[in-house]
């Protein structure tokens, strides 16, 4: 058989008839004990979590999906040659987590086979309404769930779903957990000041997270370049002090088997966003980070962060986009005028 074996592949290497019927399998993968099939590996979904995808959502509703036969024909973004056609999609609001209230939103949904919509991710059970490509977001007709949306690049009246963060849905395991999260979300949103305030450390820098990554959301862009204004003063101390109340020791610890960590709470994400960082453009004058004998580099980068609030950075305001034609929003801790 080797010698079989062998005068096959010296053909394929001489370039003969031999190389269309040459073929290697891979060998089946050895049976365990009892002879039952090796066991699949389950491959999750590892999207952004539902706080992530609210924090990151300019309008987050929950309600009903109505889809008619309507389509309508739109530039997909500004600067684009050619139209795409949509389907006209209807939203009935039963809550509004985050964004302006209203009773139904118009949602553009791209073109796209809705047939695969009803497949789960890889490793999970079957459940309606799961694209199996989340990054083109497809809703159905009589859809219910928590949907995040953004305003429509073009088409000032709607609305498109976040690419790449699928709806909540109601009959997922975790849709109550995600649903606090969201609502968790919504309440920092509603009363920054109450939720700077917490009682908990760890309560007071998610909401500094949650405002900062507001704040520092550029609108769709629209041909105009985006406003900057900054917020009020007492937010913005309120916001500094989550971060330096904040653990950033845990950062320079190994992560544990099965431990889950949100890296988008480090408080160095939050200062990148705020350009608040060693050799930031302008005038922040942040110093550079210099790490003691035996120091983790996020414990050095604290004290660096401290050492630039009680100097350079005592006056520090912190900046939100604001659209061209956007109305400056009233600074509630000052007197009106």
């Amino acid at each position: 058989m080797r010698r079989a074996l062998s005068f096959a592949l010296a053909a394929v290497v001489a370039g003969g008839t031999a190389h269309a019927q040459v073929q290697i399998k891979p060998l089946p993968a050895p049976l365990p004990p009892g002879g039952a099939p090796a066991p699949r590996p389950v491959v999750e979904y590892a999207g952004p979590s539902a706080f992530q995808k609210a924090v990151s959502s300019p309008l987050v509703v929950g309600g009903t999906v109505s889809i008619g036969k309507e389509t309508t024909d739109a530039l997909p973004w500004q600067g684009s040659q050619a139209k795409t056609t949509y389907r006209v999609a209807t939203i009935k609001v039963t809550d509004t987590y985050a964004g302006p209230k209203a009773d139904a939103v118009k949602v553009l949904l791209p073109p796209g086979d809705t047939t695969y919509i009803q497949e789960p991710f890889p490793g999970q059970p079957p459940q309606p309404y799961y694209p199996q490509f989340p990054q083109q977001i497809q809703l159905i007709d009589g859809q219910e769930g928590v949907f995040f949306l953004m305003k429509h690049p073009t088409v000032a009246d709607a609305y498109t779903h976040m690419a790449g963060q699928p709806p909540l849905n109601p009959l997922d395991s975790k849709y109550k957990a995600d649903l606090a999260d969201v609502k968790l979300v919504a309440a920092v949103q509603a009363d920054p000041l109450k939720a700077l305030k917490a009682e908990k450390a760890d309560d007071r820098m998610k909401a500094a997270f949650v405002l900062v990554s507001k704040y520092r959301r550029q609108p769709p862009y629209d041909g105009k370049q985006p406003k900057q204004e900054a917020i009020p003063a007492e937010e913005s101390k309120l916001i500094f002090k989550a971060l330096l109340e904040a653990d950033w020791e845990v950062w320079d610890k190994p992560q544990q088997p099965n431990e889950v960590r949100d890296w988008t709470l480090n408080p160095t994400n939050l200062l990148s966003q705020m350009q608040v960082y060693p050799g930031a453009p302008g005038k922040v004058k942040f110093p550079q980070v210099a790490q003691q004998p035996g120091q983790g580099y996020y414990a050095a980068y604290k004290a660096a962060f401290q050492k630039w609030v009680e100097g350079d950075g005592k006056d520090f305001e912190i900046q939100r986009f604001v659209a061209a034609g956007d109305k400056p929003e009233p600074k509630k801790d000052e007197p009106k005028k």
